[in-house]
């Protein structure tokens, strides 16, 4: 990319992408009313990957091989200004999980004891 002054519409779908995956969508997970993000090729950030797809996930070393590697942006640092509240899972790039996920805690409710007078207890 270095100094590369257009944005190729493949990165761009991608990186909108990625955005509307990661970041928070709703009111309740942080999301503002509207946000404006600036788009422009850039260099820094970027990690060279293996290229993992369908062939490399079925093949074997040589087809991993042959398929090399790729650039690709560490998303999560990239998008960590915005608000990312998914990221990939460490045992399956297939998967994003919450970074704070909504759960609810169980409350447990002790029995309830009555005394031999009739009174209620908690235990």
């Amino acid at each position: 990319m270095g100094s590369q002054r257009t944005l190729p519409r493949e990165d761009f779908a991608e990186l909108v992408l990625q955005y509307a995956l990661r970041c928070a969508r709703f009111k309740e997970e942080g999301a503002p009313a509207l946000r404006v993000v600036r788009v422009a090729p850039a260099p820094e950030g970027m990690v060279e990957r293996p290229v993992v797809n369908y062939e490399s996930v079925i093949g074997g070393p040589k087809t991993r091989a042959a398929l090399g590697t790729a650039q690709s942006a560490d998303w999560g640092e990239l998008l960590a200004p915005f608000g990312v509240v998914r990221q990939s899972d460490p045992n399956d790039w297939r998967v994003l999980v919450e970074i704070n996920p909504y759960v609810e805690e169980v409350v447990y409710q002790s029995p309830k004891k009555k005394t031999k007078a009739g009174k209620i207890i908690n235990d």
